[in-house]
């Protein structure tokens, strides 16, 4: 690792006050130096879950912190359902982290620094379903678009339950979320019932205020939390 290398790693880790394995590995950080890193800032680090770090002296936004913990324990896993939801100002934010992941890619038996819900899904969202909100060098948090997020909760609609489904389609389609592509969706994800079932429902609210709270989990306990603004729609 060129020493530029080392010097960015550190920068990094004073300005965000989070370093994970894997978003290193990527940037070239070698192990040795990642822990000399940690070293010359003890006073106040603390391991998170196997591989992530925080300074408590500096602690990241919720979507730095949640990128991290995603990228080290969960790589091929996006922020969903009603967490998504609250990032797109669809919702309220949940009480845990709302995360959706691929069937067969769930195996991390790390504990988990927050409270989630995990959500195993068949058909991995790709292309347009999928925002990047890019935070740091070599890392973004991946987050359902907000029109598969609607349909992840129709067809989540008995997990999640009916009213909140509701909730999050009428202000999808009171902000002018397209109709046509969500019925589209709804037919290629077999959410048609579900769409019709909660439109009905949501069709009986009254219109609902602004999300105030948006944040994509609530932090570890005892860390205080910078909340993050609504995602621009997509």
């Amino acid at each position: 690792m060129g020493q530029g290398d080392w010097w960015d790693s550190m920068d990094s880790f004073i300005a965000t006050g989070i370093q994970s394995a894997r978003v290193e590995e990527r940037r070239g950080v070698e192990r040795a130096s990642r822990q000399f890193i940690r070293y010359l800032n003890r006073d106040g680090t603390r391991r998170l879950t196997w591989g992530v770090w925080v300074h408590e002296g500096r602690l990241p936004s919720s979507e730095v912190l949640v990128a991290h913990v995603l990228g080290q324990l969960a790589p091929r896993a996006l922020v969903g359902v009603r967490s998504a939801a609250a990032m797109h100002g669809l919702l309220e934010a949940p009480e845990a982290l709302d995360f959706v992941v691929p069937r067969t890619e769930w195996r991390t038996i790390a504990p988990w620094p927050f409270a989630f819900r995990r959500f195993d899904v068949t058909s991995t969202p790709v292309g347009d379903q999928v925002v990047f909100v890019p935070l740091e060098k070599d890392l973004a948090l991946r987050v359902t678009s907000a029109l598969r997020t609607v349909v992840d909760l129709l067809r989540l609609r008995t997990v999640v339950g009916l009213p909140t489904a509701a909730l999050a389609l009428r202000r999808f389609l009171d902000s002018g979320g397209d109709e046509i592509a969500l019925a589209s969706l709804c037919r290629t994800h077999r959410a048609e019932k579900g769409l019709k079932l909660v439109r009905r429902q949501a069709a009986a609210l009254s219109s609902p205020p602004p999300v105030l709270d948006c944040r994509p989990l609530v932090f570890p306990a005892g860390l205080p939390e910078r909340a993050p603004s609504v995602l621009p729609r997509r």
